[in-house]
Protein backbone atom coordinates (compact mmCIF):
# COMPACT_ATOMS: atom_id res chain seq x y z
CA UNK A 1 0.00 0.00 0.00
CA UNK A 2 0.84 3.76 -0.44
CA UNK A 3 2.92 4.93 2.68
CA UNK A 4 3.18 8.74 2.44
CA UNK A 5 5.86 10.38 5.12
CA UNK A 6 5.92 8.00 8.35
CA UNK A 7 6.97 11.08 10.24
CA UNK A 8 2.93 12.65 9.95
CA UNK A 9 1.80 9.35 10.94
CA UNK A 10 4.03 9.36 14.43
CA UNK A 11 2.73 12.64 15.09
CA UNK A 12 -0.77 11.12 14.97
CA UNK A 13 -0.47 8.76 17.14
CA UNK A 14 0.92 11.13 20.21
CA UNK A 15 -2.76 13.03 18.99
CA UNK A 16 -4.71 9.88 19.95
CA UNK A 17 -2.51 9.36 22.83
CA UNK A 18 -2.70 12.40 24.44
CA UNK A 19 -6.99 12.40 23.73
CA UNK A 20 -9.20 10.24 25.10
CA UNK A 21 -11.29 8.07 23.44
CA UNK A 22 -14.33 10.53 22.18
CA UNK A 23 -14.25 14.55 22.00
CA UNK A 24 -17.16 16.53 23.25
CA UNK A 25 -17.26 19.07 19.88
CA UNK A 26 -15.12 19.34 16.75
CA UNK A 27 -13.58 16.40 14.58
CA UNK A 28 -11.57 13.97 16.68
CA UNK A 29 -7.84 15.27 16.19
CA UNK A 30 -6.24 14.46 13.02
CA UNK A 31 -9.22 13.07 11.26
CA UNK A 32 -9.60 15.81 8.85
CA UNK A 33 -5.74 16.10 8.45
CA UNK A 34 -6.06 12.26 7.73
CA UNK A 35 -8.71 12.78 5.05
CA UNK A 36 -6.48 15.46 3.25
CA UNK A 37 -3.76 13.33 3.34
CA UNK A 38 -5.33 10.51 1.58
CA UNK A 39 -8.06 12.76 -0.58
CA UNK A 40 -4.99 13.76 -2.62
CA UNK A 41 -4.57 10.08 -4.34
CA UNK A 42 -8.41 9.93 -5.57
CA UNK A 43 -8.43 9.92 -8.77
CA UNK A 44 -11.83 11.43 -10.53
CA UNK A 45 -12.45 9.28 -12.58
CA UNK A 46 -16.18 7.86 -14.08
CA UNK A 47 -17.60 5.01 -11.84
CA UNK A 48 -15.41 1.97 -12.60
CA UNK A 49 -19.25 0.37 -11.94
CA UNK A 50 -23.00 0.15 -11.02
CA UNK A 51 -22.38 -0.96 -7.18
CA UNK A 52 -24.09 1.85 -5.06
CA UNK A 53 -24.29 1.65 -1.08
CA UNK A 54 -26.63 4.79 0.21
CA UNK A 55 -25.16 6.03 3.61
CA UNK A 56 -25.95 8.21 6.21
CA UNK A 57 -25.47 11.85 6.51
CA UNK A 58 -23.76 12.20 2.80
CA UNK A 59 -24.42 14.89 -0.25
CA UNK A 60 -24.68 13.75 -3.08
CA UNK A 61 -20.85 14.58 -3.42
CA UNK A 62 -19.90 12.10 -1.00
CA UNK A 63 -22.22 9.73 -1.62
CA UNK A 64 -20.49 9.48 -5.18
CA UNK A 65 -17.23 9.16 -3.38
CA UNK A 66 -18.38 6.32 -1.10
CA UNK A 67 -19.77 4.49 -3.65
CA UNK A 68 -16.55 4.55 -5.91
CA UNK A 69 -14.76 3.70 -2.38
CA UNK A 70 -16.49 0.58 -1.56
CA UNK A 71 -16.24 -0.71 -5.79
CA UNK A 72 -12.46 -0.17 -4.99
CA UNK A 73 -12.12 -2.31 -2.04
CA UNK A 74 -14.29 -4.80 -3.45
CA UNK A 75 -11.78 -4.73 -6.15
CA UNK A 76 -8.87 -4.84 -3.35
CA UNK A 77 -7.45 -1.95 -4.66
CA UNK A 78 -6.82 -0.25 -0.91
CA UNK A 79 -5.33 2.93 -1.53
CA UNK A 80 -7.83 4.11 -3.98
CA UNK A 81 -10.72 3.25 -2.05
CA UNK A 82 -9.10 5.41 1.09
CA UNK A 83 -8.46 7.78 -1.09
CA UNK A 84 -12.27 7.57 -2.15
CA UNK A 85 -13.58 7.44 1.56
CA UNK A 86 -11.49 10.51 2.61
CA UNK A 87 -13.08 12.39 -0.31
CA UNK A 88 -16.38 11.59 0.90
CA UNK A 89 -15.32 12.74 4.62
CA UNK A 90 -13.86 16.00 3.44
CA UNK A 91 -17.14 16.66 1.18
CA UNK A 92 -19.71 15.47 4.28
CA UNK A 93 -17.41 15.18 7.70
CA UNK A 94 -20.40 14.41 9.81
CA UNK A 95 -20.92 11.24 7.16
CA UNK A 96 -20.01 8.01 9.51
CA UNK A 97 -19.99 5.91 7.09
CA UNK A 98 -16.63 7.55 5.29
CA UNK A 99 -14.97 7.62 8.40
CA UNK A 100 -16.14 3.39 8.47
CA UNK A 101 -14.45 3.20 5.28
CA UNK A 102 -10.96 4.59 5.71
CA UNK A 103 -10.85 2.40 8.88
CA UNK A 104 -12.12 -0.71 6.78
CA UNK A 105 -10.10 -0.08 4.09
CA UNK A 106 -6.67 0.05 6.38
CA UNK A 107 -7.25 -3.34 7.74
CA UNK A 108 -6.51 -6.69 6.00
CA UNK A 109 -8.11 -9.38 3.43
CA UNK A 110 -7.65 -12.58 2.50
CA UNK A 111 -4.49 -11.06 -0.09
CA UNK A 112 -2.56 -8.25 2.42
CA UNK A 113 -2.63 -9.30 5.83
CA UNK A 114 0.34 -7.18 6.74
CA UNK A 115 -0.88 -3.39 7.80
CA UNK A 116 2.00 -0.88 7.91
CA UNK A 117 2.22 1.22 11.11
CA UNK A 118 1.02 4.74 9.22
CA UNK A 119 -2.33 2.84 8.08
CA UNK A 120 -3.16 1.51 11.27
CA UNK A 121 -2.82 5.04 12.41
CA UNK A 122 -4.92 6.22 10.32
CA UNK A 123 -7.02 3.47 10.37
CA UNK A 124 -7.82 4.27 14.32
CA UNK A 125 -7.88 7.61 13.95
CA UNK A 126 -10.94 7.33 11.23
CA UNK A 127 -12.51 4.59 13.61
CA UNK A 128 -12.65 7.13 16.27
CA UNK A 129 -14.25 9.56 14.34
CA UNK A 130 -16.46 7.19 12.80
CA UNK A 131 -17.52 6.40 16.67
CA UNK A 132 -17.61 9.93 17.70
CA UNK A 133 -20.45 10.69 14.99
CA UNK A 134 -22.17 7.16 15.12
CA UNK A 135 -25.38 8.78 16.46
CA UNK A 136 -25.54 10.42 13.27
CA UNK A 137 -25.96 7.18 11.81
CA UNK A 138 -28.74 4.32 11.47
CA UNK A 139 -28.49 1.70 14.09
CA UNK A 140 -26.88 -0.74 11.64
CA UNK A 141 -24.18 1.56 10.62
CA UNK A 142 -23.45 2.49 14.31
CA UNK A 143 -22.73 -1.72 14.11
CA UNK A 144 -20.71 -1.95 11.40
CA UNK A 145 -18.58 0.95 12.83
CA UNK A 146 -18.07 -0.74 16.40
CA UNK A 147 -17.11 -4.19 14.52
CA UNK A 148 -14.33 -2.03 12.32
CA UNK A 149 -13.15 -0.21 15.50
CA UNK A 150 -12.55 -4.08 17.04
CA UNK A 151 -8.95 -3.94 14.65
CA UNK A 152 -8.31 -0.52 14.33
CA UNK A 153 -5.41 -0.54 17.12
CA UNK A 154 -1.94 0.84 17.22
CA UNK A 155 0.35 -0.50 17.61
CA UNK A 156 -0.86 -2.83 15.01
CA UNK A 157 0.36 -6.46 15.51
CA UNK A 158 2.15 -8.36 12.43
CA UNK A 159 0.07 -10.96 10.47
CA UNK A 160 0.97 -13.86 12.69
CA UNK A 161 -0.16 -12.03 15.73
CA UNK A 162 -3.37 -10.73 14.90
CA UNK A 163 -5.63 -13.61 15.30
CA UNK A 164 -7.42 -12.16 18.50
CA UNK A 165 -7.93 -8.88 16.52
CA UNK A 166 -9.69 -11.43 13.31
CA UNK A 167 -11.41 -13.36 15.84
CA UNK A 168 -12.78 -9.91 17.51
CA UNK A 169 -13.86 -8.42 14.29
CA UNK A 170 -15.62 -11.40 12.77
CA UNK A 171 -17.50 -12.20 15.86
CA UNK A 172 -18.93 -8.60 15.54
CA UNK A 173 -19.99 -9.24 11.93
CA UNK A 174 -21.20 -12.58 12.98
CA UNK A 175 -23.83 -10.17 15.17
CA UNK A 176 -24.49 -7.62 12.80
CA UNK A 177 -25.55 -10.73 10.46
CA UNK A 178 -27.65 -11.75 12.75
CA UNK A 179 -29.79 -8.79 12.88
CA UNK A 180 -29.55 -8.10 9.27
CA UNK A 181 -30.17 -11.56 7.48
CA UNK A 182 -31.28 -10.17 4.77
CA UNK A 183 -28.85 -7.30 3.84
CA UNK A 184 -26.05 -8.66 1.27
CA UNK A 185 -23.64 -6.28 2.07
CA UNK A 186 -23.47 -7.17 5.43
CA UNK A 187 -22.91 -11.15 4.52
CA UNK A 188 -20.55 -10.25 1.84
CA UNK A 189 -18.17 -8.52 4.96
CA UNK A 190 -19.51 -11.10 7.40
CA UNK A 191 -18.06 -14.11 4.79
CA UNK A 192 -14.84 -11.85 4.23
CA UNK A 193 -14.24 -11.81 8.10
CA UNK A 194 -14.50 -15.92 8.20
CA UNK A 195 -12.41 -16.29 5.21
CA UNK A 196 -9.78 -14.24 7.09
CA UNK A 197 -9.83 -16.38 9.93
CA UNK A 198 -8.17 -19.07 7.21
CA UNK A 199 -7.06 -17.33 4.07
CA UNK A 200 -6.23 -19.58 1.75
CA UNK A 201 -6.70 -22.75 3.50
CA UNK A 202 -10.46 -23.62 2.58
CA UNK A 203 -10.26 -26.95 1.24
CA UNK A 204 -7.45 -30.14 1.88
CA UNK A 205 -5.54 -31.69 -1.04
CA UNK A 206 -8.57 -34.60 -1.64
CA UNK A 207 -11.07 -31.64 -1.32
CA UNK A 208 -12.69 -31.83 1.91
CA UNK A 209 -13.70 -28.59 3.09
CA UNK A 210 -11.47 -26.92 6.08
CA UNK A 211 -12.69 -25.40 9.16
CA UNK A 212 -15.75 -23.54 8.01
CA UNK A 213 -15.73 -23.45 4.57
CA UNK A 214 -18.79 -24.62 3.56
CA UNK A 215 -20.26 -22.49 5.99
CA UNK A 216 -18.45 -19.49 4.10
CA UNK A 217 -19.65 -20.56 0.75
CA UNK A 218 -22.90 -21.68 1.93
CA UNK A 219 -23.26 -17.42 3.14
CA UNK A 220 -22.02 -16.57 -0.28
CA UNK A 221 -24.35 -18.47 -2.01
CA UNK A 222 -27.14 -17.18 0.43
CA UNK A 223 -26.09 -13.10 -0.30
CA UNK A 224 -26.04 -14.30 -3.82
CA UNK A 225 -29.76 -15.34 -3.53
CA UNK A 226 -30.36 -11.50 -2.22
CA UNK A 227 -28.56 -9.80 -5.01
CA UNK A 228 -26.73 -12.03 -7.59
CA UNK A 229 -24.89 -9.07 -8.80
CA UNK A 230 -22.90 -8.27 -5.65
CA UNK A 231 -19.22 -7.65 -6.60
CA UNK A 232 -17.63 -8.73 -3.07
CA UNK A 233 -20.44 -11.96 -3.06
CA UNK A 234 -19.35 -13.01 -6.44
CA UNK A 235 -15.47 -12.04 -5.90
CA UNK A 236 -15.37 -14.06 -2.81
CA UNK A 237 -17.11 -17.10 -4.01
CA UNK A 238 -15.00 -17.50 -6.55
CA UNK A 239 -11.80 -17.53 -4.25
CA UNK A 240 -13.99 -19.70 -2.29
CA UNK A 241 -14.37 -22.75 -4.70
CA UNK A 242 -11.51 -22.15 -7.08
CA UNK A 243 -9.53 -24.96 -5.20
CA UNK A 244 -12.33 -27.27 -4.39
CA UNK A 245 -13.23 -30.44 -5.86
CA UNK A 246 -16.03 -28.31 -8.22
CA UNK A 247 -14.97 -24.83 -9.26
CA UNK A 248 -16.95 -25.23 -12.21
CA UNK A 249 -19.83 -23.64 -9.44
CA UNK A 250 -18.18 -20.66 -9.75
CA UNK A 251 -18.75 -19.90 -13.44
CA UNK A 252 -22.16 -18.00 -13.20
CA UNK A 253 -20.03 -15.66 -10.79
CA UNK A 254 -17.25 -15.67 -12.95
CA UNK A 255 -19.40 -14.86 -16.52
CA UNK A 256 -21.15 -11.55 -14.60
CA UNK A 257 -18.63 -10.41 -12.53
CA UNK A 258 -16.17 -8.50 -14.68
CA UNK A 259 -19.69 -6.60 -16.14
CA UNK A 260 -20.46 -5.79 -12.69
CA UNK A 261 -17.55 -3.51 -12.41
CA UNK A 262 -15.97 -3.13 -15.85
CA UNK A 263 -13.63 -0.64 -14.60
CA UNK A 264 -11.92 -2.93 -12.10
CA UNK A 265 -8.86 -4.24 -13.25
CA UNK A 266 -8.86 -6.97 -10.51
CA UNK A 267 -12.56 -8.02 -10.63
CA UNK A 268 -11.99 -7.99 -14.52
CA UNK A 269 -9.39 -10.36 -14.03
CA UNK A 270 -11.11 -12.30 -11.32
CA UNK A 271 -12.84 -14.83 -13.57
CA UNK A 272 -9.62 -16.32 -14.99
CA UNK A 273 -9.77 -18.04 -11.10
CA UNK A 274 -12.39 -20.26 -12.48
CA UNK A 275 -12.18 -20.44 -16.12
CA UNK A 276 -8.53 -21.52 -15.91
CA UNK A 277 -9.61 -24.92 -13.34
CA UNK A 278 -12.40 -25.14 -16.29
CA UNK A 279 -10.59 -25.13 -18.72
CA UNK A 280 -11.86 -22.19 -20.62
CA UNK A 281 -7.94 -20.75 -21.36
CA UNK A 282 -8.97 -18.37 -24.73
CA UNK A 283 -11.54 -16.75 -21.79
CA UNK A 284 -8.29 -16.37 -19.16
CA UNK A 285 -6.41 -14.54 -21.56
CA UNK A 286 -8.83 -12.59 -22.69
CA UNK A 287 -9.92 -11.11 -19.35
CA UNK A 288 -6.58 -10.76 -18.39
CA UNK A 289 -5.47 -8.88 -21.10
CA UNK A 290 -8.50 -6.34 -20.69
CA UNK A 291 -7.28 -6.38 -17.16
CA UNK A 292 -3.62 -5.39 -17.90
CA UNK A 293 -5.06 -2.71 -19.63
CA UNK A 294 -7.35 -1.17 -17.15
CA UNK A 295 -4.26 -1.68 -14.73
CA UNK A 296 -1.88 0.26 -17.09
CA UNK A 297 -4.23 3.16 -17.76
CA UNK A 298 -4.71 3.15 -13.64
CA UNK A 299 -0.99 3.13 -12.98
CA UNK A 300 -0.91 5.89 -15.96
CA UNK A 301 -2.90 8.35 -13.77
CA UNK A 302 -1.83 7.39 -10.04
CA UNK A 303 2.22 6.87 -9.46
CA UNK A 304 2.20 6.45 -5.76
CA UNK A 305 3.86 3.11 -4.31
CA UNK A 306 0.87 0.69 -3.60
CA UNK A 307 0.46 -2.41 -2.84
CA UNK A 308 -2.09 -3.04 -5.85
CA UNK A 309 0.86 -3.10 -7.92
CA UNK A 310 1.51 -6.68 -7.19
CA UNK A 311 -2.62 -7.24 -8.55
CA UNK A 312 -1.13 -5.57 -12.29
CA UNK A 313 1.85 -8.18 -12.07
CA UNK A 314 -0.58 -10.42 -11.31
CA UNK A 315 -2.56 -9.85 -14.27
CA UNK A 316 0.87 -10.42 -16.73
CA UNK A 317 1.57 -13.50 -15.22
CA UNK A 318 -1.85 -15.00 -15.64
CA UNK A 319 -2.03 -14.22 -19.21
CA UNK A 320 1.20 -15.62 -20.27
CA UNK A 321 0.70 -19.02 -17.78
CA UNK A 322 -2.99 -18.92 -20.19
CA UNK A 323 -1.17 -18.12 -23.27
CA UNK A 324 1.12 -20.94 -22.69
CA UNK A 325 -1.59 -23.86 -22.04
CA UNK A 326 -2.88 -22.63 -25.36
CA UNK A 327 0.33 -22.92 -27.20
CA UNK A 328 0.36 -19.36 -27.65
CA UNK A 329 4.39 -18.50 -27.76
CA UNK A 330 4.78 -15.01 -29.02
CA UNK A 331 1.42 -13.97 -26.95
CA UNK A 332 3.54 -15.94 -23.78
CA UNK A 333 6.75 -13.68 -24.84
CA UNK A 334 4.89 -10.41 -25.46
CA UNK A 335 3.60 -10.40 -21.80
CA UNK A 336 7.14 -11.32 -20.72
CA UNK A 337 8.57 -8.63 -21.90
CA UNK A 338 5.27 -6.64 -20.06
CA UNK A 339 6.53 -8.40 -16.52
CA UNK A 340 10.14 -7.65 -16.83
CA UNK A 341 9.05 -3.81 -17.64
CA UNK A 342 7.12 -3.51 -14.83
CA UNK A 343 9.50 -5.49 -12.39
CA UNK A 344 13.15 -4.18 -12.98
CA UNK A 345 15.93 -5.42 -10.57
CA UNK A 346 15.05 -2.69 -8.41
CA UNK A 347 11.69 -3.35 -7.59
CA UNK A 348 12.20 -6.98 -7.77
CA UNK A 349 15.69 -6.50 -4.82
CA UNK A 350 13.29 -4.44 -2.55
CA UNK A 351 10.41 -7.89 -2.06
CA UNK A 352 13.21 -10.33 -3.40
CA UNK A 353 11.93 -13.06 -0.63
CA UNK A 354 8.55 -13.00 -2.38
CA UNK A 355 8.73 -12.17 -5.93
CA UNK A 356 12.37 -13.03 -7.36
CA UNK A 357 11.16 -16.76 -8.15
CA UNK A 358 8.25 -15.49 -9.81
CA UNK A 359 9.96 -13.24 -12.06
CA UNK A 360 12.09 -16.10 -13.83
CA UNK A 361 8.92 -16.39 -15.98
CA UNK A 362 11.03 -16.26 -19.54
CA UNK A 363 12.89 -19.38 -18.30
CA UNK A 364 9.53 -21.14 -18.33
CA UNK A 365 8.44 -19.80 -21.41
CA UNK A 366 11.68 -20.77 -23.36
CA UNK A 367 11.52 -24.30 -21.35
CA UNK A 368 7.88 -24.71 -22.50
CA UNK A 369 8.31 -24.03 -26.19
CA UNK A 370 11.40 -26.17 -26.48
CA UNK A 371 13.81 -22.80 -27.44
CA UNK A 372 17.40 -24.67 -25.97
CA UNK A 373 19.63 -22.72 -27.63
CA UNK A 374 18.15 -18.91 -26.11
CA UNK A 375 18.20 -20.78 -22.85
CA UNK A 376 21.85 -21.00 -23.09
CA UNK A 377 22.13 -17.74 -24.25
CA UNK A 378 20.71 -15.73 -21.36
CA UNK A 379 22.64 -14.34 -19.33
CA UNK A 380 23.15 -14.94 -15.66
CA UNK A 381 21.04 -12.81 -13.05
CA UNK A 382 21.95 -10.13 -10.40
CA UNK A 383 23.75 -12.32 -7.35
CA UNK A 384 20.50 -11.09 -5.11
CA UNK A 385 18.24 -12.62 -7.32
CA UNK A 386 18.67 -16.32 -5.86
CA UNK A 387 15.94 -18.41 -6.67
CA UNK A 388 15.86 -17.00 -10.52
CA UNK A 389 19.39 -18.10 -10.47
CA UNK A 390 18.03 -21.28 -9.79
CA UNK A 391 15.60 -21.82 -12.25
CA UNK A 392 18.48 -20.28 -14.87
CA UNK A 393 20.27 -23.51 -14.02
CA UNK A 394 17.10 -25.65 -14.16
CA UNK A 395 16.70 -24.54 -17.86
CA UNK A 396 20.23 -24.16 -18.66
CA UNK A 397 19.88 -28.55 -17.08
CA UNK A 398 16.98 -29.09 -18.94
CA UNK A 399 18.04 -27.34 -22.63
CA UNK A 400 21.75 -29.25 -22.74
CA UNK A 401 20.34 -32.57 -21.62
CA UNK A 402 17.94 -31.90 -24.80
CA UNK A 403 20.44 -30.52 -26.98
CA UNK A 404 22.42 -33.98 -26.44
CA UNK A 405 24.91 -32.42 -24.29
CA UNK A 406 24.24 -34.80 -21.01
CA UNK A 407 27.74 -34.25 -20.01
CA UNK A 408 27.37 -30.46 -19.60
CA UNK A 409 23.49 -31.03 -18.12
CA UNK A 410 25.42 -33.11 -15.44
CA UNK A 411 28.04 -30.41 -14.86
CA UNK A 412 24.76 -27.77 -14.99
CA UNK A 413 22.87 -29.80 -12.58
CA UNK A 414 25.59 -29.21 -9.75
CA UNK A 415 25.59 -25.66 -10.58
CA UNK A 416 22.07 -25.94 -9.77
CA UNK A 417 22.90 -27.86 -6.60
CA UNK A 418 24.64 -25.00 -5.37
CA UNK A 419 22.26 -22.14 -6.19
CA UNK A 420 19.47 -24.23 -4.59
CA UNK A 421 21.63 -24.41 -1.46
CA UNK A 422 22.08 -20.54 -1.84
CA UNK A 423 18.73 -19.55 -1.99
CA UNK A 424 17.57 -18.74 1.67
CA UNK A 425 14.98 -21.30 3.12
CA UNK A 426 12.44 -18.99 4.18
CA UNK A 427 11.85 -17.38 0.86
CA UNK A 428 8.60 -18.32 -1.13
CA UNK A 429 7.34 -18.98 -4.83
CA UNK A 430 3.99 -18.66 -4.64
CA UNK A 431 3.18 -19.00 -1.40
CA UNK A 432 5.28 -22.26 -1.07
CA UNK A 433 8.60 -22.52 0.47
CA UNK A 434 11.39 -22.00 -2.38
CA UNK A 435 12.98 -24.81 -1.69
CA UNK A 436 10.33 -27.09 -2.33
CA UNK A 437 9.99 -25.30 -5.93
CA UNK A 438 13.47 -25.51 -6.87
CA UNK A 439 13.34 -29.14 -5.01
CA UNK A 440 10.95 -29.47 -8.02
CA UNK A 441 12.67 -28.68 -10.29
CA UNK A 442 16.23 -30.25 -9.98
CA UNK A 443 14.20 -33.14 -10.34
CA UNK A 444 12.72 -32.20 -13.59
CA UNK A 445 15.91 -31.52 -14.54
CA UNK A 446 17.51 -34.92 -13.68
CA UNK A 447 14.86 -36.93 -15.13
CA UNK A 448 15.37 -35.29 -18.34
CA UNK A 449 19.20 -35.88 -18.11
CA UNK A 450 18.15 -39.59 -17.41
CA UNK A 451 15.72 -39.53 -20.40
CA UNK A 452 18.63 -38.27 -23.40
CA UNK A 453 21.30 -40.55 -21.56
CA UNK A 454 18.80 -43.86 -22.71
CA UNK A 455 17.38 -44.21 -19.12
CA UNK A 456 13.66 -43.78 -19.35
CA UNK A 457 12.96 -45.83 -16.21
CA UNK A 458 14.68 -43.62 -14.09
CA UNK A 459 13.45 -40.76 -15.74
CA UNK A 460 9.75 -41.91 -15.60
CA UNK A 461 10.25 -42.89 -11.91
CA UNK A 462 11.67 -39.36 -10.98
CA UNK A 463 8.59 -37.68 -12.94
CA UNK A 464 6.52 -39.80 -11.05
CA UNK A 465 7.90 -39.11 -7.85
CA UNK A 466 8.13 -34.97 -8.98
CA UNK A 467 3.81 -35.35 -9.73
CA UNK A 468 3.33 -36.18 -6.16
CA UNK A 469 5.54 -33.06 -4.75
CA UNK A 470 3.43 -31.02 -7.62
CA UNK A 471 -0.01 -32.26 -5.76
CA UNK A 472 1.22 -31.18 -3.05
CA UNK A 473 2.15 -27.29 -3.70
CA UNK A 474 0.08 -24.60 -1.87
CA UNK A 475 -2.79 -23.85 -4.47
CA UNK A 476 -2.37 -20.52 -6.16
CA UNK A 477 -3.31 -19.57 -9.65
CA UNK A 478 -0.98 -18.97 -11.52
CA UNK A 479 0.02 -22.31 -10.18
CA UNK A 480 3.65 -22.12 -8.51
CA UNK A 481 5.00 -24.50 -11.38
CA UNK A 482 3.96 -23.54 -14.55
CA UNK A 483 4.26 -26.13 -16.86
CA UNK A 484 2.57 -29.58 -15.59
CA UNK A 485 4.80 -32.36 -14.80
CA UNK A 486 2.80 -34.71 -16.50
CA UNK A 487 2.96 -33.60 -20.11
CA UNK A 488 6.97 -34.29 -19.46
CA UNK A 489 6.16 -37.46 -18.27
CA UNK A 490 3.50 -38.23 -20.89
CA UNK A 491 5.82 -37.18 -23.49
CA UNK A 492 8.72 -39.76 -22.53
CA UNK A 493 6.35 -42.52 -21.92
CA UNK A 494 5.35 -42.30 -25.27
CA UNK A 495 8.32 -41.51 -26.81
CA UNK A 496 9.76 -44.87 -25.04
CA UNK A 497 7.60 -47.43 -26.08
CA UNK A 498 4.55 -47.31 -22.93
CA UNK A 499 1.90 -45.32 -24.48
CA UNK A 500 -0.40 -47.17 -21.87
CA UNK A 501 1.06 -45.47 -19.13
CA UNK A 502 1.31 -42.34 -21.42
CA UNK A 503 -2.15 -42.80 -21.85
CA UNK A 504 -3.08 -42.74 -17.79
CA UNK A 505 -0.55 -39.73 -17.20
CA UNK A 506 -2.39 -37.80 -19.52
CA UNK A 507 -5.81 -38.43 -18.40
CA UNK A 508 -4.60 -38.19 -14.86
CA UNK A 509 -3.14 -34.47 -15.88
CA UNK A 510 -6.74 -33.66 -17.40
CA UNK A 511 -8.77 -34.24 -15.13
CA UNK A 512 -7.06 -31.26 -12.71
CA UNK A 513 -6.01 -29.21 -16.12
CA UNK A 514 -8.94 -29.55 -18.20
CA UNK A 515 -9.30 -29.24 -21.90
CA UNK A 516 -5.55 -28.03 -21.91
CA UNK A 517 -3.74 -28.15 -25.59
CA UNK A 518 -1.10 -30.40 -24.50
CA UNK A 519 -2.42 -33.39 -22.67
CA UNK A 520 -5.17 -33.59 -25.10
CA UNK A 521 -2.26 -33.71 -28.24
CA UNK A 522 -0.42 -36.52 -25.76
CA UNK A 523 -3.71 -38.43 -25.18
CA UNK A 524 -4.71 -38.34 -29.02
CA UNK A 525 -1.50 -39.92 -29.46
CA UNK A 526 -1.66 -42.44 -27.19
CA UNK A 527 -4.94 -43.80 -27.98
CA UNK A 528 -3.58 -44.13 -32.00
CA UNK A 529 -0.23 -45.72 -30.85
CA UNK A 530 -2.43 -47.78 -28.79
CA UNK A 531 -4.78 -48.47 -31.39
CA UNK A 532 -8.27 -47.34 -29.58
CA UNK A 533 -9.20 -45.07 -33.11
CA UNK A 534 -12.64 -44.50 -32.25
CA UNK A 535 -11.41 -42.91 -29.23
CA UNK A 536 -8.78 -40.97 -30.49
CA UNK A 537 -11.89 -40.05 -33.49
CA UNK A 538 -14.08 -38.87 -30.96
CA UNK A 539 -11.26 -36.47 -29.31
CA UNK A 540 -10.14 -34.51 -32.43
CA UNK A 541 -13.03 -31.79 -32.15
CA UNK A 542 -11.34 -31.21 -28.36
CA UNK A 543 -8.18 -31.43 -30.06
CA UNK A 544 -8.63 -28.97 -32.51
CA UNK A 545 -10.28 -26.30 -30.20
CA UNK A 546 -7.68 -26.57 -27.61
CA UNK A 547 -5.16 -25.70 -30.40
CA UNK A 548 -7.28 -23.37 -32.47
CA UNK A 549 -5.25 -19.95 -31.49
CA UNK A 550 -1.55 -21.42 -31.38
CA UNK A 551 1.30 -20.25 -33.17
CA UNK A 552 2.97 -23.53 -33.32
CA UNK A 553 2.85 -27.21 -33.81
CA UNK A 554 4.49 -29.05 -31.17
CA UNK A 555 5.38 -32.69 -31.98
CA UNK A 556 4.36 -33.51 -28.63
CA UNK A 557 3.11 -32.93 -25.23
CA UNK A 558 6.41 -31.94 -23.75
CA UNK A 559 9.52 -31.22 -26.42
CA UNK A 560 11.65 -33.29 -24.41
CA UNK A 561 9.57 -36.22 -26.33
CA UNK A 562 10.99 -36.17 -29.58
CA UNK A 563 14.24 -37.41 -30.66
CA UNK A 564 17.82 -35.71 -30.95
CA UNK A 565 19.29 -34.82 -34.01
Amino acid sequence: MTRPALPIALSLVLVISCAGTRQDEGAFPGALEVAALLAEGALDVPPIGAYAWQVSGASPEAQAWFDQGVRYIHGFNQDQAAACFARAALASPACPMAWWGISHTFAVDINNQGVPKNEAVWALIASREAERIAHLSTPLEQRLIAAASTRAVVPVPGPTERSHLDLAYSAAMGEIWKTAPSNPDVGALYAESLMLLQPWAYWTLDFEPLERAEEIVALLEHCMKLNQDHPLANHLYIHMVESSGNPARGIPSADRLGELMPGSGHLVHMPSHIYVNVGRYEDAIRVNERAVELDRAYFAQYKKPTFYLHYFAHNIMFTTFGAMMEGRKELALSYVDQLEELSPDTVIEKFAPFIDGLNALRLHVFVRFGMWEEILAFPEYAEFRKASRSIRHYARTVALANLGRTDAARRELIQLDTAIAETPEDWTIAFNPSHTVLGLARMVAEAEICWREGDAAKAVAILHDTCSIEQQLVYTEPPPWMIPIRHALGAIQLASGDALGAEASYEADLSKHKENAWSLLGLHQALTKLGKLDQATALEPRLKDAWARADIDPPASCYCGVPLK
